[in-house]
């Protein structure tokens, strides 16, 4: 699919459901915001105990829309049904892409984009590991690194128009960036065996 194409069903699986997700959204910063502020005085442990799985939460969310599924509020707390590996996976990828970073910017944006679809990975196998939903990721993105960052790059006028609305705006361009993301992951997914490459095996070693 183009980038044209994943956006505009992104826009039309979204009919009937924007003011759901726009709550779902509102939620979501609520509590991710009240886990920062307590993080500040905790090390930020709150930010990722509470973070993690409201991400998870969002990214099935997100694939409720796109496969046309009953979606409520609720269902951004679903993440907390698997939170251990959603913690680590998000805390892991966090910590390997400053690693990477540590050596020179690019290889840790290049990184963060090879880690992109491991919590939608993750919502599609809750009992793969969470280094097994970072290698699996990997594979998946492989040859997409640049699709998914021209994707990303064509949401600049949303984002722009959302700051200058004080960021009421981003209760619509929220869903629709995750509803858009959830499509491309439904793109580039295919039947396969579980993608296995040595030169990311330091990587899944630690992680484990």
């Amino acid at each position: 699919m183009t980038i044209r194409e994943i956006k505009k069903q992104a826009w039309a699986s979204l009919k009937g459901k924007r003011k759901t997700f726009g709550l779902i959204t509102l939620a979501n910063i609520g509590i991710t915001i009240s886990a920062a502020i307590v993080g500040i005085f905790l090390l930020e442990i709150p930010g990722f105990v509470v973070g993690s799985p409201l991400v998870l939460g969002m990214t099935m969310c997100s694939l409720r829309v796109v496969r046309g599924q009953n979606m409520r509020v609720r269902n951004l707390y679903d993440g907390f049904s698997n939170m251990l590996n959603a913690i680590l996976l998000n805390f892991l990828n966090s910590l390997f892409v400053i690693l990477w970073s540590l050596l020179l910017i690019i290889p840790g944006i290049y990184k963060s984009y090879s880690y992109a679809m491991s919590m939608y990975v993750l919502a599609d196998n809750p009992k793969m590991s969470q280094s097994e939903a970072r290698d699996e990721s990997i594979g998946l993105m492989d040859g997409y690194k640049l699709k998914y960052f021209l994707l990303q790059l064509s949401f600049i006028g949303w984002i722009l128009l959302s700051v200058l609305s004080c960021g009421i705006l981003l209760f619509w361009v929220v869903p629709y960036i995750e509803t858009a993301t959830a499509v491309f992951y439904e793109d580039i997914k295919k039947p396969r065996v579980r993608y296995h490459n040595p030169e990311h095996a330091s990587e899944s070693t630690l992680a484990k």
